[in-house]
């Protein structure tokens, strides 16, 4: 409901005022709640009543509001919503509006996207890593490689499954080598099966340390390794 403010202005206040004939009172304008008491000690109108609906106000650019931005005055009387430079989410931010995202995190020099990470690297001497392949052959092929100039020694678990079989076996194997040559130990081998699935070499070719796998079959077999290498 609309509010009116209506004023009678008397010259004398010590008078006595009637009106003698009809007396007009005009509306002088709309108004909204009264304000605090003045310095005098009356209480003086508000101005006009406001909105509380953007679309209400013809002095304020609504056609870019947007949540985290700012209503900013352009200098000329108007007013719209302006985005502020150097302010940005933080992850605490981030994380109480939702817990995934679809965009690469980056920590220091280190990317993780989605939920695969190509390597951990610790204090800059040791590198954790994995890579897996599937081999039809019984022929010695690469199953794991390392840059031969970024590490020296590293430990192995690998994996083998018999895609076709369904056995299993694990072995762990330590590798070195002098820049020229590779020695690998295996010190760790079990299987579920009758017999191992697949024996294990170590080969440095063109400056690349392969861990050279010899399956026992042609059946799909696959390979999981686990590498944890030491720089020199």
């Amino acid at each position: 409901m609309a509010k009116y403010e209506l004023s009678l202005t008397v010259e004398n206040a010590n008078l006595d005022v009637t009106p003698e004939g009809p007396v007009t009172l005009s509306v002088l304008d709309v108004v909204g709640p009264r304000g605090e008491t003045g310095p005098q000690g009356n209480t003086g109108p508000t101005g006009p009543a406001g909105t509380t609906l953007l679309s209400g106000l013809s002095d304020v650019d609504a056609s870019n509001a947007q949540t985290g931005r700012l209503l900013a005055a352009d200098g000329d009387n108007t007013f719209s919503f302006v985005s502020v430079s150097g302010v940005s989410d933080n992850l605490d931010d981030v994380t109480s509006r939702g817990s995934t995202t679809t965009n690469k995190l980056t920590v220091g020099n280190r990317t993780a996207d989605d939920t695969v990470v190509d390597s951990l690297e610790v204090n800059n001497i040791q590198q954790t890593s994995a890579e897996q392949s599937t081999l039809t052959t019984t022929s010695a092929t690469s199953v794991a490689s390392f840059s031969a100039s970024n590490f020296r020694s590293g430990k192995l678990i690998i994996q083998v499954k018999d895609n076709v079989t369904s056995e299993i076996q694990v072995s762990q194997l330590s590798v070195v080598h002098n820049t020229s040559v590779a020695h690998t130990t295996e010190y760790s081998n079990l299987f579920t099966g009758a017999n191992p699935l697949a024996t294990f070499e170590a080969d440095l070719r063109s400056g690349t340390v392969h861990i050279d796998a010899t399956p026992v079959s042609t059946n799909s077999t696959n390979f999981k390794v686990l590498k944890t290498l030491i720089k020199p």
